[in-house]
C-alpha cells in the first residue's frame, strides 16, 4: 500500500512538469510531396537516404492541451551537422498571413559542432494564442554533397 501511495505521489508531482510543454522527435514531420525519394526515417531522426542530395521540407503541428500557454516563443532543436533549418511559424487563421517568430540555420549553426543541442530565443517575447492563430514548425534539410549528413533528431518548445 505505501509502495502505490509512493507511485501515485511522485505521479501527481510530474504533471505539473510536464503541463504546457510540447516536444517532436524528427520522424513525426509531414513530409513535403516534393521530397518524398531523399528522405528515410532513422529511429527518431529524419535524415537523407544514402547518396540522395537536395533539400527536405518537413512540417510539424503544434497541438497544446492548452489555448494560451505560457511559452516564450523559442524552441530547443537536437540536430547533427550543419544544413539544418527550423522556423517556428505563427499562421493566422482568418487572413492568410505567416510569421516567422524564432529561426534556427542555416547561418546560426555555422561552425557548430557535428551535432548538438542549441535554443532559438526570438527577439521579442510571444503571446501564443491558440483561438486566433496556428502554430507550426518547418525543418528544412539540405544536402548538396553526400560528404555531408544533416538529420533532425528533435524540436521542443518550453
Amino acid at each position: 500500500m505505501k509502495r502505490l501511495s509512493l507511485i501515485a505521489l511522485l505521479l501527481a508531482c510530474a504533471l505539473p512538469l510536464s503541463a504546457g510543454e510540447w516536444n517532436v522527435i524528427g520522424s513525426e514531420g509531414i513530409i513535403d510531396e516534393s521530397c518524398l525519394n531523399l528522405y528515410e526515417f532513422s529511429g527518431p531522426r529524419l535524415q537523407f537516404k544514402t547518396g540522395a542530395v537536395g533539400t527536405i521540407v518537413a512540417r510539424y503541428p503544434i497541438h497544446p492541451s492548452n489555448l494560451h500557454p505560457d511559452w516564450f516563443g523559442g524552441f530547443t532543436i537536437g540536430w547533427a551537422q550543419n544544413g539544418v533549418t527550423v522556423k517556428l511559424i505563427q499562421a493566422s487563421l482568418c487572413i492568410p498571413i505567416e510569421t516567422v517568430i524564432c529561426q534556427f540555420g542555416p547561418t546560426t549553426n555555422t561552425g557548430e559542432p557535428g551535432f548538438g543541442c542549441a535554443t532559438c530565443e526570438p527577439n521579442n517575447f510571444v503571446t501564443f494564442n491558440f483561438e486566433q492563430n496556428a502554430y507550426y514548425l518547418e525543418a528544412t534539410l539540405t544536402r548538396a554533397t553526400t560528404a555531408s549528413s544533416p538529420k533532425l533528431l528533435m524540436v521542443s518548445l518550453p
